[in-house]
């Protein structure tokens, strides 16, 4: 878990800095290459990718606390919002409620 945790964390915050992300409201898709670390609101994803930067296990434990957990790789999503900053609210196929990851964690169909 804590391998999957990390290269969720590095896929997350090198997405952030991709302007191009092939993710579109209303479209099916699923999570590409790696899990996703998906978080209930933004500004959770923003304090974890804060709080990651200095000590990772407060990162994860504080994310944990606030609800996160991860997307495994190729759960079929759909796209219901979309984020200037780089994030998508997902619904994952069969749940109920969206759930924000990287737009690039996630390709459309």
């Amino acid at each position: 878990m804590p391998i999957r945790v990390t290269l969720s964390v590095v896929a997350l915050a090198a997405g952030l800095t991709s302007a191009n992300a092939g993710t579109e409201i209303g479209h099916a898709g699923h999570v590409k290459e790696i899990d996703a670390l998906a978080c209930p609101t933004t500004e959770i994803v923003w304090k974890y990718l804060s709080l990651g930067q200095d000590d990772p296990r407060r990162a994860l434990l504080y994310a944990i606390s606030k609800g996160c957990s991860l997307i495994d790789k190729g759960t079929e999503v759909f796209v219901e919002d979309v984020s200037a900053t780089g994030l998508a609210c997902v619904r994952p196929r069969g749940k109920a409620n969206c759930v924000w990851v990287s737009k690039t964690q996630v390709t459309t169909d």
